[in-house]
C-alpha cells in the first residue's frame, strides 16, 4: 500500500495530541484501522443544536489538523467528511427542510472550511447521512443527541483499489492512543502483533 500502518498510527497519535490540547477528551475520538484514521467530533464540539455553522473551537481544531493532512505522503488518499444529525433535533433554518439536508450542510461546511484553509480539494469528499447510522440508539435523549456529529475519515487506498479492485474487508483492531504511542516509541515504529 502507499502508506504503511506505522505511518497511519503516527498520524492518529499526532491528531490525538493536537485535539487533546483544544478539546476535552470526551469531545472527540481518534480510531485507527488498517487503511484509515477516523476522527469523530460529537454533538456540542462542532455545531449548535439544529445548526451547521462551525463553532470557533471546532475551527481551531480543524486548522491545527491541516498541517497533518498536508504532510501525508501517500498518493491515493481521501479525507471523507461525514455529516450526521440526531433524530431529536430540528433544523434551525426554514430552508433546511430536514435532518438529511442539515447533515449535508454540516459536511459541506467542513469541506469548504478545509479548502479555504489550503487543503487540496481533490482529496476531499463530503457525505451526508441524516439520522442514519446512529452511534447511539435507545431512549436516552442525551445519548441520542450525540448522534449529531461530524466524522473525518482519512482513507488510504492502494493502486488496485484505484483501478477498481477494492481490498478485502478489513479487520478493525482498536488500540487506545496512549498504548499505541507507547508501542510506536518502544518498537521504533514496528507494529508487529504477538
Amino acid at each position: 500500500p502507499p502508506i504503511t500502518p506505522p505511518q497511519i498510527s503516527r498520524l492518529a497519535v499526532e491528531a490525538q495530541k493536537i485535539l487533546s490540547k483544544i478539546h476535552g477528551y470526551n469531545d472527540f475520538q481518534v480510531i485507527i484501522s488498517r487503511n484509515e484514521v477516523n476522527i469523530k467530533f460529537p454533538f456540542g464540539a462542532n455545531f449548535d443544536l439544529g445548526d451547521y455553522q462551525l463553532k470557533p473551537k471546532f475551527k481551531e481544531a480543524l486548522k491545527k489538523l491541516i498541517p497533518l493532512f498536508e504532510g501525508i505522503k501517500a498518493k491515493h488518499y481521501r479525507i471523507v467528511v461525514q455529516g450526521f444529525a440526531s433524530s431529536l433535533e430540528k433544523p434551525r433554518y426554514s430552508w433546511l427542510k430536514d435532518n438529511w439536508i442539515l447533515s449535508a450542510k454540516r459536511a459541506t461546511e467542513v469541506v469548504r472550511f478545509l479548502i479555504a484553509n489550503g487543503v487540496n480539494r481533490k482529496h476531499l469528499v463530503a457525505e451526508a447521512y441524516g439520522n442514519l447510522r446512529p452511534a447511539y440508539t435507545g431512549d436516552n435523549k442525551k445519548l441520542l443527541m450525540k448522534n449529531a456529529r461530524v466524522e473525518l475519515h482519512i482513507r488510504f487506498y492502494n493502486e488496485d483499489y484505484m483501478k477498481g479492485n477494492p481490498p478485502p474487508k478489513e479487520l478493525k483492531n482498536i488500540i487506545p492512543i496512549p498504548e499505541l504511542e507507547k508501542l510506536l516509541n518502544s518498537t521504533n515504529g514496528s507494529l508487529s502483533q504477538p
